[in-house]
């Protein structure tokens, strides 16, 4: 079973892999391990996790896409 390293998010992200799938190729069972690892919110839109959670707890990239919506 291969050890996740630093940066793990960052890797994950550009690999386009969600926990779970990184999870399997690197051997574990579920993703809980990968979980555990990535610190963070965890973003309610796209469930990534980001250490700079803005309005209510959208990552960055997700909150500049609802800002961009237009409201009612």
């Amino acid at each position: 079973m291969s050890q996740p390293g630093p940066r793990i998010r960052e890797r994950r992200e550009a690999l386009d892999l969600s926990q779970r799938d990184l999870a399997q190729l690197l051997g574990y069972t579920d993703r809980s391990a990968i979980a555990k690892i990535e610190k963070g919110v965890k973003c309610p839109r796209c469930w990534k996790h980001s250490t700079t959670p803005g309005t209510d707890n959208l990552c960055p990239r997700c909150a500049a896409v609802v800002a961009k919506i237009p409201q009612f």
